[in-house]
C-alpha cells in the first residue's frame, strides 16, 4: 500500500464533517447479501447508499432497509451496469465512492484501503482492485486469465469530469488521473450462484456482444462465465483462510433485521439513467455543429506547435464529451493545405475537448496545430469521432509560417 495511505483505525479527526467515503451497494437481486454488504461496509465508510432493482418487492426492500443505509433507492437494472453506475455515482455525497455488487464480497484488505482513504487524502483519483472469481468451491479462486486479475476501478473520486463509463457490459469505469492498484481482491460469486447450464446460456449471449466502439479490449465474458470449457482446466489457488471464513459467513442463511418502509424509496427512471450516459446511444445528428476560429494572428513558426483558439457550437442532440471518452471519443484535429489545395498535413495532431459541449451550447478551446514548413497555407480545423469518421463541419482560414 502507498505510504500516503496510513493504516489505522476508522475514526476521522472530524467525524461531523462532510462524508469522505461513500459506499454504493448495487442490488439487482440478492436482498440478504445487499443487507450484509451494507452492514459490512458501514464501519469503514461515512455514507451507505443502497440501490435495489425495481423488480424487488416490499419484503426485499425491508430487508435492505433493515441494514440502516443512509439512503435506499430503486433503479431499473437492465443489464447495462455502467449506464446505471454513472447515474448512481452522482447520488452519493462522499468525495470518494466505493461500489460493489450483491454477488461480490470485499475482502479485509479492501476494507483497510477504505479506512486509509478516510484518514488521509491520497494523491490519487481512483483505486483499482483485482476481482477474484470464486470457483469451483468457496475455498478457491481462479488463478488464470481472463479471471485473474480482472482489475476493476472500484474506489473513485466523485468528480464527474474525471470519469468515463464505457458502454459495454463488464467494462470498468475509466478515470483520468493517477490510479493505484491495490493487492486486496474483491471476491466475485457469479460462478457459485449460477448452474453451468445457466452460465452457458449467458455465455452464448456474451459471444454475440458487439466490439467496443473505440476499439478497446474487452473482458472475455463468455470465457469468464464458463471455466468448464477450458482445456486443460484453469489453475486455481486457495483463498486466504480469513477471507474463506468471511465468505462462508456471508453466504450463511440467517434471519436479518427488517425495517418497515415509510413510503416507497425514490426511484430513478430509465430517463434519469440516460441523462448521464453520454454517447451510449448516439443520435443520427451527433455530428451537427459549427467551428469558428476566434483569433486573428495566425502566424506560425515552422514545425513549432501552437494553439489556435476556436469556438465549437453543438447543433446536435448529443453531448460532445470532454476529456478522453472511450465510448464517444471526440477530438479536434486539422489539415494543412498548400496553395494548390493538396494536403501538406493530412491528419494533424489531436486535441481532446477540455469540457463537455451539451446540445445547443458553444465552448471555446485551443487546438494544437503545427505547420511543417515556411509559406502560405490554408488551415482546416474539424472534429473527429475517433475510429468512426470526421464530423465534416470544418472551418478554413489562411495561415502563414515564417
Amino acid at each position: 500500500m502507498s505510504p500516503l495511505l496510513r493504516r489505522g483505525g476508522t475514526e476521522r479527526e472530524d467525524p461531523a464533517g462532510p462524508p469522505v467515503v461513500s459506499a454504493l451497494v448495487l442490488c439487482p437481486e440478492h436482498a440478504a447479501r445487499g443487507h450484509r454488504l451494507a452492514a459490512l461496509l458501514r464501519p469503514h465508510v461515512d455514507e451507505v447508499v443502497v440501490a435495489a432493482d425495481t423488480k424487488l418487492g416490499d419484503p426485499e426492500l425491508e430487508v435492505l432497509d433493515g441494514a440502516g443505509p443512509d439512503r435506499l433507492l430503486r433503479v431499473p437494472f437492465d443489464g447495462r451496469l455502467q449506464r446505471t453506475l454513472e447515474a448512481l455515482l452522482r447520488e452519493v455525497e462522499g468525495a470518494w465512492a466505493f461500489w460493489v455488487l450483491d454477488d461480490e464480497l470485499p475482502t479485509a484488505g479492501v476494507l483497510e484501503v477504505l479506512d486509509a482513504v478516510r484518514e488521509g487524502d491520497p494523491d490519487r483519483t481512483s483505486f483499482a482492485f483485482p476481482r477474484a472469481w470464486v470457483w469451483p468451491d468457496g475455498g478457491h479462486v481462479l488463478d488464470a486469465r481472463p479471471w485473474w486479475p480482472d482489475l476493476q476501478a472500484r474506489l473513485l473520486r466523485t468528480i464527474p469530469a474525471l470519469r468515463d463509463v464505457p458502454a459495454p457490459a463488464g467494462a470498468s469505469p475509466v478515470v483520468a488521473g493517477p490510479q493505484e492498484i491495490a493487492a486486496a481482491p474483491v471476491l466475485h460469486l457469479a460462478l457459485l450462484d449460477a448452474a453451468a447450464d445457466a452460465r452457458e446460456a449467458a455465455a452464448a449471449q456474451a459471444d454475440e456482444r458487439p466490439p467496443h466502439p473505440a476499439g478497446a479490449a474487452l473482458p472475455d465474458r463468455a470465457a469468464q462465465l464458463t471455466p468448464e470449457r477450458r482445456t486443460p482446466p484453469p489453475a486455481t489457488r486457495a483463498l486466504d483462510p480469513a477471507d474463506a471464513a468471511a465468505l462462508e459467513e456471508h453466504l450463511r442463511e440467517a434471519d436479518l433485521p427488517r425495517r418497515r418502509l415509510r413510503g416507497l424509496p425514490r426511484t430513478l427512471s430509465s430517463a434519469d439513467l440516460d441523462r448521464w450516459s453520454h454517447g451510449l446511444a448516439l443520435p443520427p445528428d451527433r455530428y451537427a455543429g459549427a467551428i469558428e476560429v476566434a483569433e486573428h494572428d495566425l502566424t506560425f513558426t515552422p514545425e513549432v506547435p501552437r494553439g489556435v483558439l476556436v469556438r465549437l457550437e453543438n447543433r446536435s442532440s448529443a453531448t460532445w464529451p470532454g476529456l478522453d471518452r472511450l465510448h464517444f471519443p471526440v477530438r479536434a484535429t486539422y489539415r494543412v493545405l498548400g496553395p494548390d489545395g493538396e494536403a501538406v498535413v493530412e491528419n494533424g495532431m489531436r486535441t481532446v475537448l477540455p469540457c463537455d459541449v451539451p446540445p445547443g451550447a458553444s465552448r471555446l478551446m485551443e487546438v494544437r496545430v503545427a505547420v511543417p514548413r515556411a509559406g502560405d497555407f490554408t488551415l482546416e480545423i474539424d472534429l473527429v469521432h475517433e475510429f468512426a469518421q470526421w464530423f465534416g463541419i470544418a472551418t478554413r482560414v489562411p495561415v502563414t509560417a515564417r
